[in-house]
């Protein structure tokens, strides 16, 4: 059975970077980037805002849709976050709710 991918984007406090991800647990995920208990962009730049998410069927097609979140423009991806979230909550306390 194929596990299902998420796409994300957090975000820093001012908002200033933007950084597209993937992950198979979501919630976990968010929860290693809020304590930095992982390495990476997200971690190194303090970003700890979920901004954005979308579910993808499996793995595989989250991972080809998060190439192509990535290599679009900025501002394709500040429309993304409008759209699904025009106020800009950080959406990882409500997660849990939300992919139910």
């Amino acid at each position: 059975m194929a596990k299902n991918g998420f796409v994300y984007i957090v975000t820093n406090k001012s908002r200033s970077i933007l950084c597209t991800g993937v992950a198979g647990d979501l919630v976990k995920r968010i929860h290693e980037l809020k304590s930095g208990s992982e390495p990476g962009v997200a971690a190194s730049i303090r970003a700890a805002e979920l901004v954005y998410f979308e579910t993808a069927g499996n793995m595989r097609s989250a991972v080809a849709r998060e190439k192509h979140i990535r290599a679009d423009s900025r501002r394709n991806k500040l429309d993304l976050v409008d759209a699904m979230n025009p106020e800009w909550r950080d959406l990882s306390d409500d997660i849990s709710r939300l992919l139910k």
